[in-house]
């Protein structure tokens, strides 16, 4: 959301509009509690998908599925 991106930092935001949204947002992989930890599950998910974003969407896919599935995790 335009909220949440402005609270990023610079470095983050300009990576962030540099790679077009998954399908999958690392929130559901990573489950992170404050911004520092949405902020870095941000950067974890954009620099892997730089340089391999097909694995990287499938494993961010079935990392979610778990945590929905076998955790119980939802989104709020």
């Amino acid at each position: 959301s335009p909220h949440y991106f402005s609270l990023y930092t610079p470095e983050i935001q300009k990576l962030r509009t540099t790679v077009k949204p998954g399908f999958i947002p690392p929130f559901y992989v990573d489950n992170p509690k404050t911004l520092e930890e949405i902020m870095a599950s941000e950067k974890k998910y954009l620099l892997s998908y730089k340089t391999s974003p097909l694995k990287t969407d499938l494993n961010y896919l079935i990392k979610s599925l778990n945590n929905v599935f076998f955790k119980g995790l939802r989104s709020f």
